[in-house]
């Protein structure tokens, strides 16, 4: 059966020279990569259900205890929340419209990682402290979201570990194109050729390896849109490969357009807070609730207000007030360039925010299916004795047009994302060695 699997392969090869290299490159490099994608598919399934697990575990700091009622204004409960947070520097408040979430008063604290500010929640109605939290990042993750995030995107080892992720998803995209191309190539020509592509069934009497293969293959099918998906939305916001993004989206000018909080004219007052209701309204006025208001830092900023990020909510606009909560200024999501609209979108697609609970299943369902095809990858290595994919004969098929178009195709993506470029010289060099090994047992 395996011998009959190994002319079926090589049959195919001889119609297609440049075959043998992508099965042996794709072969090896899932060998080895494989730990690190097994690990981003495991953190990851946890990682896309965390927006919904938080307000289970949070749920007393998140939710207000009395459901109606007259609230108190928002400088008596920014008062209240700084009695609690101590010497802490105020920094942004975020209101919500609805009666029964809580509001969060959002401290600057040197102590605590980038990106993380101390919150502190206030029931609106009766200015009472209802809990305080760590919070992170723009999409206002609290500790076990921030804790899930860290693991997926660095093992929580901080910046070094951020290498584990960058060549998980770049290895990602590369598996997801080779592998369709692989299995496409297998098929019998005719009509049907994309039908058989996703079909399950197989002979009866094929081997237990090539049932494996067809299971890897159409179910790699199936997913592939989604794991480039995960390959390229992971890589925007990279270690490597997201500075090397930016700079191609800011020299194109796709870059996200900053809001400008200057002001024209210097603000009069000392006490910032005494003019926090009257801009407070003009942001509900302007702006769709949840909202983050920024505090200004010195006389010669305005307040930023901006839309929080909701489910189902595809623009996020913010504006400038003054002290009398007048809009001075306005980022409109409308005039952004549609690159920066997609990559926010792409993103929070990614996070499982941008459609909410279903956006998360269907994230978890991903994971689980690139932990399947791991396993269908490494039984199909373990059928074939754990040995590598057949050696190419022919590497003069890397002169021709495809070869020289698949040569290019890795060093343009290499040059995008280094990492990748690196771990393939890495995966390269290693098979090279275990080839020469085996060749003298």
């Amino acid at each position: 059966m395996s011998l009959k699997l190994n002319n079926f392969t090589q049959q195919r090869a001889a119609q297609r020279p440049l075959r043998p290299i992508l099965a042996r490159l794709h072969t090896a490099a899932g060998i080895l990569i494989t730990p690190l994608i097994l690990v981003a598919a495991l953190t990851g399934f946890f990682y896309a259900l965390a927006p919904t697990l938080e307000q289970w575990v949070y749920h007393d700091e998140i939710y207000a205890n009395v459901s109606d009622g007259p609230r108190e204004s928002v400088e008596k409960q920014v008062r209240a929340a700084q009695a609690a947070a101590g010497d802490k520097e105020l920094a942004a408040v975020q209101l919500f419209d609805d009666p029964m979430r809580n509001t969060r008063v959002l401290f600057a604290d040197d102590t605590l990682d980038e990106g993380v500010q101390y919150a502190v929640f206030v029931d609106p109605h009766n200015a009472q402290v209802e809990g305080e939290l760590e919070q992170y990042g723009s999409s206002g993750s609290l500790p076990l979201r921030r804790w899930l995030a860290y693991g997926h995107k660095n093992l929580w080892l901080g910046t070094p570990g951020r290498i584990y992720s960058e060549v998980a998803a770049s290895w990602l995209g590369f598996f997801a194109v080779s592998g369709v191309v692989l299995w496409w190539q297998l098929q019998r020509k005719g009509s049907g050729r994309l039908a058989r592509m996703f079909s399950w069934r197989s002979n009866a009497r094929a081997s237990g390896r090539l049932k494996l293969l067809r299971s890897h293959g159409v179910w790699g099918s199936v997913l592939a849109a989604g794991m480039i998906f995960l390959c390229v939305t992971g890589l925007t916001w990279s270690l490597v490969a997201g500075e090397n993004i930016a700079k191609v989206r800011t020299h194109f000018g796709w870059a996200t357009p900053k809001t400008v909080a200057s002001l024209e004219a210097e603000a009069s007052s000392t006490d910032p807070l005494s003019h926090i209701d009257e801009v407070a309204q003009g942001a509900f006025d302007s702006l769709r609730a949840p909202l983050k208001i920024a505090v200004p830092q010195d006389s010669t900023k305005g307040w930023v207000a901006s839309e929080v990020r909701q489910p189902y909510r595809l623009s996020n606009d913010a504006v400038v007030l003054n002290d009398a909560g007048e809009v001075v200024r306005w980022n409109r999501f409308s005039d952004w360039p549609f690159a920066a609209k997609a990559t926010a979108w792409l993103i929070q697609l990614h996070m499982g925010t941008l459609f909410g609970l279903p956006n998360q299943i269907v994230l978890a369902l991903l994971a689980v299916g690139i932990l399947f095809l791991l396993l269908r990858g490494i039984q199909m290595w373990a059928a074939r004795g754990f040995a590598p994919a057949p050696a190419p004969q022919q590497w003069n098929v890397l002169r021709s047009p495809a070869g020289i178009g698949f040569v290019l195709g890795l060093a343009v993506y290499s040059v995008l994302a280094p990492l990748f470029g690196a771990s393939l010289l890495v995966v390269v060099a290693l098979d090279f060695l275990w080839s020469r090994r085996r060749s003298r047992h």
